[in-house]
């Protein structure tokens, strides 16, 4: 099936290809995708206080941010790159308002590619 963006929480607005995050909240695909290329890019209109962090989360991992546990991985604003619970590096590439953070993830050759403002990273 086809993947379909939807939020949890308030300030979201969803089409058939588009989410927009306006607000601090969490953005997920449905239904949860097990095999094939998928690819979702978000465009950061806003920065806000905090660092962001975008990333994958396995169905039935342990609840936390991606990359915090098992079977997760993320991409924080500020370059930080973690997977399953480890920080991979703390000088990845960073993204602010303005920028379109890309995640590429093939199923069959195992990988999470990153994509910042069309460049692969």
């Amino acid at each position: 099936g086809r993947a379909q963006a939807f939020a949890v929480g308030r300030g979201v607005s969803a089409d058939r290809r588009t989410a927009t995050l306006v607000s601090e909240r969490c953005v997920r695909m449905e239904p949860a995708m097990s095999s094939g290329r998928h690819y979702v890019e978000l465009h950061m209109v806003e920065q806000g206080p905090n660092d962001k962090l975008v990333g994958v989360v396995q169905e039935g991992a342990a609840a936390g941010y991606p990359g915090e546990n098992a079977g997760s991985w993320g991409w924080e604003s500020d370059g930080y790159l973690l997977a399953e619970g480890n920080t991979i590096t703390t000088s990845g590439p960073r993204f602010r308002a303005g920028s379109r953070v890309g995640l590429l993830l093939d199923f069959g050759a195992g990988r999470l590619t990153l994509v910042l403002d069309g460049a692969v990273t």
